[in-house]
Order: structure tokens, then sequence, then C-alpha cells
């Protein structure tokens, strides 16, 4: 009964007495200068038969064994056994014994317990109390139940080796382990290990002397070869006169990994991302990647003389996936399982609790590990991570001159396409936070192993001059917050100051840079954050997104790829006539064709189309494919020679008669002398850039006069037509 209560500190009853207790007694042969002492430490793990204590000579031990002579425990001068201490003094002999027995008077035994008064469990462990804020009579009534007796599947320590070297790993022949980490465990390392493919081979010591040459080909490596190595000890040491030879195979392994000897390549083991290892006759490779072939052409083999040696091949094992569990259904470390495997594995028969629901919530989170666990958790390759923004793209700055300019993400549905082929939809509500996106994230993905975490993170740089910065703060809270500090460029420790003076409220974190100018907001929820009202008197400053180590995501234009359409369109025009091939601005190269009527045209990119009205005569005067007219570019509104066209024939009919043509040509476009111009629209963050516009002729030549700050790879950055002598949403410059 005394077990059902609470002591004063909260921790569980215990028994309030004992009647087991424990009697030593000396074996006749044991030597008298021997003495045992037992100290009980919890009597309700007392042995209830006898236990044996004897000292082994050759092992210099004392061994605690029971009756059916099962090991318990060993020691020089103390051991532990269930539920007492074991201490010995004196020099033992060989042989020296005592018998450890459950006390024969059990009424003289009986003790107390309790060594303070405050153990006394006399509260209830339950304490239900009705909440001042209820508004109604209910009441709650609580019952304690048994716990869930759960099968035995082996601890840890049992079933796994203890040792994280490869060499001691435990190897399975089937997947499906299950094993227990024990209640209490302080700490634990878990690992599970890709076993590389290898090739081993077996040599007397008459064929170790003899080897020469070593051949292989692998599957699906970086380097599937074949590959062959010369291997005979007068390669390795071309200038030992004295007629050595192999001995041992590690002496093979240790030239090959050195890189002393080489493929016929002149590549290395490790070259390949191979190793050898040797032993007497035996020699082993294995490769880091790939498998070798197996049979047939390319096997491995070394040959010893005029005798080819076969390796045996072991193809290279995935490591297998390791999965941690509560019995409640928490998953705490793997991957994420699927309905399936849910429903085959999270039984009552396999340890979990008959009432468990599968929740990976927090699967992999080392930061806020379930319970407060510390956890690192690593994956082969690293865990996969995407970084955007709320708008499913980047991080995204917006500007406004008299209102603050919302959050400009759209309401969109983002799909997430899983490994095993699932694709989930994920919804974004219009102007969306990435703390309310990585919401929505989680709602949908919580079980599937995909977490999102969100983060906001600014640098405010560049003062521009000494004075009292102001300005309105918007993030957690609703109600702006007037934000005021003496700064100069150098210095702006009293903003950070003033900036966290009002976090609990904003939510937001300042820290300045080592050389103090810069400071880094950080909301770690992810919320917006809103800088408004810029008083009148302060130092003008920039912003931009930063990353966590504090290195700007966005940056100054470096270099720019441009395009956009600067030709002057050419509407269909007649090229080619019979009176316009005997004038002088038409020519052609046709044998006997005559008769052709063609028109071209062009648009703003400067790709010429080709029209036939008449593809000629026919059979009294047929053309021939090939065959060329050749305009002369003033009859296009161009100049001689440099906008000259060449229309040439495609295709005719059985009589000659063209019934395909294309143009070429280089055509006449917008002609602009060299200007600085600022762009009219930016798709991304950025500002302050300008760039020197040059066209000639249609072609634009643009370099970086300002660089500007706040972009990134990838911003389109847009001058619109009528900035360079074009026509708006046609000629423009992106």
């Amino acid at each position: 009964q005394h077990r059902l209560g609470a002591a004063l500190d909260g921790s569980a009853g215990g028994d309030l007495f004992s009647t087991l207790s424990l009697e030593v007694t000396r074996s006749q042969a044991t030597s008298a200068d021997v003495d045992v002492e037992l100290v009980v430490t919890d009597a309700n793990k007392l042995p209830s038969s006898g236990l044996a204590l004897t000292y082994s000579a050759e092992a210099e031990l004392w061994n605690l064994s029971n009756s059916k002579m099962d090991h318990i425990a060993s020691g020089k001068r103390s051991l532990k056994g269930p539920g007492f201490e074991i201490r010995l003094s004196g020099v033992p002999r060989g042989g020296d014994s005592f018998q450890i027995a459950p006390g024969s008077n059990t009424a003289s035994q009986i003790k107390f317990l309790l060594t303070r008064p405050h153990d006394l469990a006399a509260a209830s462990p339950d304490l239900v109390t009705a909440s001042n804020t209820n508004l109604s009579d209910a009441e709650l009534s609580m019952r304690r139940i048994s716990l869930s007796p759960y099968p035995d599947n082996g601890y840890i320590n049992e079933n796994l080796a203890n040792s994280l070297s490869a060499v001691e790993a435990q190897e399975f022949i089937n997947d499906g382990l299950i094993t227990t980490i024990p209640a209490g465990t302080d700490r634990v390392d878990l690992a599970s290990l890709t076993k590389q493919a290898s090739a081993k081979f077996y040599f007397s010591n008459l064929g170790l002397q003899n080897i020469n040459q070593f051949s292989f080909t692998r599957i699906n490596s970086d380097d599937d070869g074949p590959h062959t190595f010369n291997i005979g000890y007068a390669s390795a040491y071309p200038n030992d006169q004295s007629g050595n030879y192999w001995q041992d195979s590690a002496d093979v392994a240790k030239a090959l990994n050195s890189g002393i000897l080489k493929s016929t390549t002149n590549q290395s083991l490790l070259d390949l991302g191979m190793r050898a290892s040797g032993s007497g006759g035996n020699l082993t490779f294995t490769t880091s990647n790939g498998n070798f072939v197996s049979s047939g052409i390319g096997i491995p083999e070394i040959s010893t003389g005029g005798i080819a040696n076969v390796a045996s091949i072991s193809n290279a094992v995935t490591a297998s996936d390791l999965q941690i569990f509560t019995r409640e259904g928490r998953h705490i470390a793997g991957v994420a399982f699927t309905d399936a495997q849910i429903t085959e594995f999270m039984t009552s028969a396999n340890g979990f609790d008959d009432s468990a629901v599968y929740s990976a919530e927090y699967l992999n989170n080392t930061t806020s590990a379930y319970r407060g666990i510390d956890m690192d958790v690593s994956f082969a390759g690293g865990m996969h991570a995407l970084k955007i923004g709320s708008n499913g793209v980047a991080p995204a700055l917006a500007q406004g001159t008299t209102i603050v300019p919302g959050n400009a993400t759209l309401a969109q549905t983002m799909a997430v396409a899983l490994p095993d082929g699932t694709s989930l939809s994920v919804p974004i509500t219009v102007g969306a936070s990435a703390s309310s996106a990585a919401d929505s994230f989680n709602e949908i993905l919580r079980n599937r192993g995909v977490r999102a975490e969100a983060k906001t993170q600014i640098e405010l740089f560049d003062f521009q001059a000494t004075g009292v910065v102001s300005f309105d703060l918007e993030v957690a809270n609703r109600v702006p917050i007037e934000i005021s500090a003496d700064v100069t460029p150098t210095n702006l420790s009293n903003l950070a100051i003033a900036l966290n003076k009002v976090s609990t409220e904003t939510g937001v974190v300042a820290v300045t840079s080592t050389d103090k100018t810069r400071i880094i907001l950080t909301s770690d929820a992810g919320d917006d954050i809103a800088i408004s009202k810029l008083g009148a008197a302060s130092p003008a400053f920039f912003g931009r997104f930063v990353d966590d180590n504090g290195v700007a995501e966005t940056s100054p234009i470096g270099t720019v790829n441009v395009s956009g359409a600067f030709k002057t369109p050419l509407s269909s025009t007649s090229v080619v006539t019979n009176a316009l091939i005997a004038g002088a601005t038409v020519s052609s190269n046709t044998v006997s064709g005559s008769g052709a009527d063609l028109n071209i045209s062009s648009d703003t990119s400067g790709n010429y189309t080709v029209t036939i009205n008449s593809g000629g005569a026919g059979a009294t005067n047929p053309y021939v494919v090939g065959e060329t007219f050749t305009i002369d570019g003033t009859l296009i509104g161009g100049t001689t020679g440099t906008h000259d066209v060449t229309i040439t024939v495609g295709a005719v009919d059985i009589n000659g008669v063209i019934t395909s043509a294309t143009a070429t040509g280089f055509a006449p476009g917008i002609t602009l002398a060299q200007g600085t111009i600022s762009p009219t629209i930016t798709d991304g963050s950025g500002s302050g850039a300008t760039f020197d516009v040059t066209l000639i002729d249609g072609v634009a030549t643009v370099v970086v006069n300002a660089v500007g700050d706040g972009y990134d790879v990838g911003d389109t950055i847009t001058i619109l037509g009528s900035a360079i002598g074009g026509t708006d949403g046609v000629n423009d410059l992106t």
C-alpha cells in the first residue's frame, strides 16, 4: 500500500519493511586471512536462492555465481550482486569460497527501510484540482491502471555488438531485428554501416611468390575499367638485385595502398577508391563504390605464371535502416514510416503499447528532441534540405514610400513529392509569413519525416551619417513600436540596445557585427519584419536578408546576361520578281529558273520569313534546290552589304517550282549611343543599380555602372523599350 502513495518530494513510495537478509558462510578450506563484508543496497532485489563466491588464482578474480553456475559478477576487491555489495580483504588462495544464502530467521530479520521522515509516502500521487475559472460543476475522477506487460525482445546489449568498429559490427541474415533500449539508459550510440564490395584471393607460398598481374572490372563505380596492375615483386622493387620475392600478402597490400604499384594507366588503388589488405596467403580488395564483375570477362583475377586465380566476390550491402521508437509510437530517429509499415510493425507483439499512435513529430529533430533528449543524427550523404521563402521561391523584400507594403505572397498550393512516390499538397494563404507557411507544411507533413522551420533574418547596414535614427517596428506585435537611438556609421550599439528592450513584445533579437557597423535582426518564429515611418532626420541606411552565418543572402550585381528584341520589324515586302532580278537591287545564281514571285518579312528579333506568291514558271524554266537570290539591303530599309538578305531555295516540286525557301541576313535595328540608364522594374529586392547601355543596329551592349545592393542570382531587371528608343513591351531590355 505504501508504494501507491507519494513522498514529500513527489517520488513514489517504496517498501516500508523488509524481511529479507543474507548470510555469508565461509567454506572450511578457505584461508582464515580472507574476510568478506556484505552490504545490502536494495532489500527488494536480494536473491531468494543461494549464491557461491569463489576465487580463481589464474584470473586473480573473485567470481559470483548462482546455483545453476550462471555467472553474475567478478572483481578483485569488491563486486556487486543483486541488491547487495561484497567487499573483500586479505590474501586469497585458489579455490577459496563463501556461500551466500537468504537469512534463516525471517522474523528476526524484519527491518524498517525508511531512513528519512519525508520518505513516508502518505500523500496521494494524483491530485485533481478544479480551475477557478470553471463555470460548470463538472467533476473529474481518475483511476490508476497497471502498466502494460511488453514482450521480451531482448536488450540492445544482448542483440548487438557493443562496438562502433566496422570489424566488430553485427551482421544479420534478415531485416527486422527488434530490440529494447533499457529504461534509464544514460547514453547509447547506434551505427549502421555499409558493407563494401570485396574480391578475396588465397595463395600458397609458391603461388604468392609468383604473382605478377592483377586485373578486374567493376560495375556502377566511378571508373569501371577494365584495370590492370602489374604486381610482381620486380614491378614494385625493380632495383632489387637479390632475387627476393613476396613472402606475405601484407607486403603486396602495402605496396598497392602506398601507390608504389600502379595500373597500366598510372592509377593507384586510392585513385580508384579501393584498398587492399592481406595476411599470409590471403589478399583482399575492397571498393568504396560499385561492385566487382562476378563472373565471365572482367572478374578479378591474379595470374601466377600461366595460371589465372579467380577471386571470391562479395557484392556491396547497403546500411540497414535504424528506427528508434517509444512504446507509445513516437518516432525518434530513422526514416518516416509509410502507412503500410505502420500497420506491419507497430504491433503489441513488437513491443508497442496497445494504444500506441504513430507520430513523426520528433523524427530526427535534434534541436527540439522528444522530452529533451540530447540527440545527434547523421545520415550518409547528409539530411536533405530545401531553403525557400513563404512564396515558394526565396525570401523577398518589399519597399514602399507612403504606406507599408503588404507581404506579396500569393495564395497557392505547393506540391511536395516524397521519395516513396507520394505527392502531398500544402495550402499557403495570401500574405503568408515564413512562420505561417512553416505551420502549413508541418500540419500536412508532420508524419512524413519532413519538418519545416521558419526564421526571418535581416541586416541593416551602411548608415550614411551620425544622428538619431527612428522608425516603427512591427513583427510579432500587432501595434507598431517606435524605435529610437543615437547611431554613427561605425557604431550601432545603441540601436541594438533599443531593439532588444522590446524583444519580448516583438519577438526580434538584435546583434551587431564585430565592427558594430551592421546590425542583424532575427525573428526565430519566422514572422515578417516591417520597418516604417523612418524619421525625417534619421540617417539613411540599407537593408537586406542574411543567412544563419550573417552572410548576405543577396548582394551587389556582378555580371548580367542581356536579352531583348531590338530589330526594326519588316512588313511583307516584294523582293523577288523577274523585273526586280533584272534591276540593280536583286540578283540570282539560278541556271534556268524564272517567274518566281517572293516576299519577305522580319520580326523584332531579326528573323526573316519568306512568302511564296509564285514558285516560278515550271518545267520550262525550273529552279533547283540550293539556288539563291540576293537582295540589296536598301530594298528593305537598310544599307548595301550590311543588311543584304539571301533567299535560298529549300525545296521544289517535279517541275522545278519552288515550294519552300528560307531567308537569312542581318536585319536593321535600333541604334542608341551609350547612356547610363536606371532599370524600370526589378522582380527581386535589389535596388541602386544602373547600366551603361549601347545599341548598334539592334545589338545591345550592357555594362554595369553602379552595382547597387540587395540583388540575387536570377533576379530579372527590366529597362522599358521607350528608354532605349523603342516601344514599351516590344523592345524592353531585360
